[in-house]
């Protein structure tokens, strides 16, 4: 009788766990591209599948989320290990304000943070990078072949104790996406703008 209880609840916790898991791999990096001006190479995408029902409720009751976007800078070496040249680390946060009934949003690039009302386009803001300056073209050899690789994963946040000994490991919304292969493509000649 002991064996089947030990044996059931320990089935439970195993499909409970894996069911979170399974939830923590839906996010994906989509819309990713990288545009080549006179002087910058502008980055764009966003991640998908990052808000779960337990996410939403978290940030709705004032626990602070964040994502850390990891952006690596890769020259393409052809038959040979891939030379890696630059890495970028943008920490963005976001955190209901019960007092102020709005959402806090710091997005890793302005020093001040956003303040907004609505829930989705605070989420659209955390998730989406739409025409961020990376990289002065003149850093780059014309000729060569680059490309960024871009992650996301939700940053440690944290928590007072009694809170983060009750999710044990991990919390059941987290997540980390698959790196996002981004061509850089650059004029043969001085760089130019495409």
């Amino acid at each position: 009788m002991i064996k089947r209880v030990v044996f059931y609840s320990l089935f439970v916790f195993i499909i409970a766990f894996s069911a979170g898991r399974a939830e923590a791999r839906r996010a994906i990096i989509t819309n990713a591209s990288a545009q080549v001006t006179k002087q910058q190479i502008i980055l764009f995408f966003q991640v998908d599948g990052v808000f779960t029902s337990k996410l939403d409720e978290a940030v709705r009751s004032g626990i602070p989320i964040g994502i850390t976007y990891t952006i690596e800078l890769f020259r393409d070496m052809k038959g040979w290990f891939d030379e890696k040249i630059a890495v970028w680390a943008i920490n963005r946060t976001l955190q209901y304000d019960a007092v102020r009934s709005d959402y806090e949003l710091n997005l890793g690039i302005e020093k001040t943070p956003i303040y907004v009302k609505d829930y989705e386009k605070a989420k659209a803001l955390l998730v989406s990078f739409d025409h961020i300056p990376i990289l002065s073209t003149s850093a780059l050899k014309p000729g060569m072949q680059y490309f960024f690789k871009v992650r996301a994963q939700l940053s440690p946040i944290n928590l007072p104790h009694f809170v983060d000994s009750l999710l044990l490991s991990r919390a059941p919304w987290d997540f980390d996406t698959a790196p996002m292969r981004v061509d850089i493509k650059l004029e043969q000649s001085s760089g130019g703008e495409q």
